[in-house]
């Protein structure tokens, strides 16, 4: 740890395997020691999905991903939170469309990596966007029936939401959001105050 903070390293993470390489290890456990003094946690990991093995799984790009730290409320929480958020540069690059979600739920933080992209649908024609944030759905004209003025407010809270499926019927204007993910995903658990080395760490959880 000493070395890798001379040689300016932010974080140093030790995972942990059940059983050798070479008769199907599985990891089970993640270190994350934040340099130069701490803190240092230790995480049960489950769940494990490579993202060879995720059904139509996307390439990740080597834009810096963008970073939602969801649920961590509490004082533990936030600490936590810093401390994971430490890992990835702040300063994300909007063109590379990634994302890297971290849902805290129950004690267990979910991980989660994808790609996401913004559709506006003008008729039958479909035109991507690109950009960070998406533009409006204009609410319906006076004179527009029930019935398309309830699909239009469902079009509006599904896209608010953010559950990448399309949200619209297809009328001009509707801007609808996809999710590729890109994996891996697994599951974190914070398991028990960890400090490898007293001498060298004065903050511990």
């Amino acid at each position: 740890m000493k070395y890798a903070a001379d040689a300016g390293f932010t974080n140093l993470l030790v995972f942990h395997e059940t059983k050798k390489f070479s008769k199907g290890a599985r990891v089970d456990g993640l270190l994350l020691v934040h340099l130069p003094a701490g803190p240092s946690a230790m995480f049960r990991i489950s769940n494990v999905k490579l993202t060879k093995d995720i059904s139509g799984h996307g390439r990740a790009s080597t834009h810096t991903p963008e970073l939602i730290l969801n649920n961590f409320t509490t004082a533990l929480g936030h600490r936590v939170g810093r401390m994971l958020a430490s890992l990835l540069p702040q300063d994300p690059e909007f063109r590379g469309r990634r994302v890297i979600t971290m849902h805290n739920q129950r004690d267990f933080i979910f991980f989660r990596h994808h790609r996401y992209v913004f559709e506006q649908r003008e008729g039958a024609r479909k035109k991507e966007h690109t950009g960070h944030l998406a533009p409006a759905i204009a609410p319906p004209p006076p004179g527009t029936n029930r019935k398309k003025q309830k699909k239009s407010k469902k079009a509006a809270s599904a896209q608010e939401q953010g559950d990448g499926f399309e949200a619209g019927d297809g009328e001009n204007g509707h801007v609808v959001a996809r999710l590729q993910e890109l994996g891996p995903r697994f599951t974190l658990k914070l398991q028990a105050r960890a400090d490898p080395l007293p001498s060298f760490h004065n903050g511990v959880l």
